[in-house]
């Protein structure tokens, strides 16, 4: 699901501005200026290079606030970009109070029961937790507690230290994501207006396609964004490939399996492939199945 979904039919990053000919429309200036305490933070981390989501995430190659298009509505909406692995995803800055029972002294049993990792990201929200109306949903991100940051923190101790009966978390909360496979990505040139434009495309079937149009404030920001959705792209058609060869495998274990005489040796791969390699992985899944199927044909070696 899409919250306000980029254009029907047809981000480490940067803020963009869309066209200031358009009434209210942000600039560069302003979005930053939008930008709470705790989502400032995030930010300064980011361009310093280490994003809040990349962090012991490999495959969280990109991130970083940047100004996106509403869908029917309209508008321009902040919102934190990420690419991860085969997909974009992005989240919406939220704060979410909770009073804590009378009695209750220690800010810390906010959380009880409700599991977060080292990187403050909510990964199980029990049913009791949610009956103690936290708020706090599952793949929140928190950067702020009662307005300081909790980077390079973790939120119990931030919590220990918190004396107050009201706690306002500050949260990334998720809000959409877009699978690349399939997807395209260029840069379409500089804005007179300022800025860099790129364009993702791709489509969710043959009938509904979907668009989006970013502009970063740099043209390296810009350069840096196209080359991880390529990489994001051509990760996800890898998916599939090695899919397949791994079906192809298991066909041939099962037939090996039942005919033990016609035992044939197994292909080699010798390094991890990349994206230069998909035709061949291609070849060699299709020569495993039709070995499986057909075992008087032997593979070469």
């Amino acid at each position: 699901p899409h919250e306000d979904h980029a254009w029907t039919e047809g981000v480490r990053g940067s803020m963009f501005a869309p066209d200031q000919h358009q009434a209210g429309a942000p600039t560069f200036l302003s979005a930053f200026s939008d930008l709470t305490g705790a989502a400032d933070a995030v930010q300064r981390a980011t361009e310093a290079g280490c994003g809040v989501l990349s962090v012991g995430r490999p495959w969280v190659q990109f991130e970083g606030w940047v100004l996106k298009e509403g869908g029917l509505g309209g508008g321009w909406h902040l919102r934190y970009f990420v690419v991860s692995g085969d997909r974009l995803e992005y989240f919406k800055e939220e704060k979410i109070k909770h009073e804590l029972p009378a009695g209750e002294k220690s800010a810390a049993a906010a959380l009880s029961g409700i599991g977060i990792d080292q990187t403050n990201v909510v990964i199980s929200v029990p049913p009791q937790a949610q009956a103690r109306a936290t708020g706090l949903q599952l793949g929140d991100v928190v950067i702020g507690v009662n307005g300081e940051t909790v980077l390079k923190r973790r939120v119990e101790e931030v919590l220990n230290s918190v004396s107050h009966s009201s706690i306002t978390f500050t949260v990334l909360r998720p809000k959409g994501q877009v699978a690349l496979l399939g997807a395209s990505v260029q840069s379409s040139g500089l804005r007179k207006q300022g800025g860099h434009m790129l364009t993702v495309s791709g489509s969710e079937s043959s009938s509904r396609r979907w668009r989006y149009n970013l502009v970063c404030a740099e043209e390296r920001l810009c350069a840096g964004w196209i080359a991880s959705v390529k990489e994001a792209i051509a990760a996800s058609a890898m998916e599939e490939i090695k899919n397949a060869l791994s079906q192809a495998l298991s066909l041939q274990a099962l037939a090996l399996s039942s005919s033990p005489a016609a035992a044939l040796p197994m292909p080699s791969i010798q390094r991890s492939a990349s994206a230069d390699d998909a035709a061949g992985l291609a070849d060699v899944a299709s020569a495993v199945a039709t070995s499986a199927t057909h075992p008087e044909v032997r593979l070469a070696a």
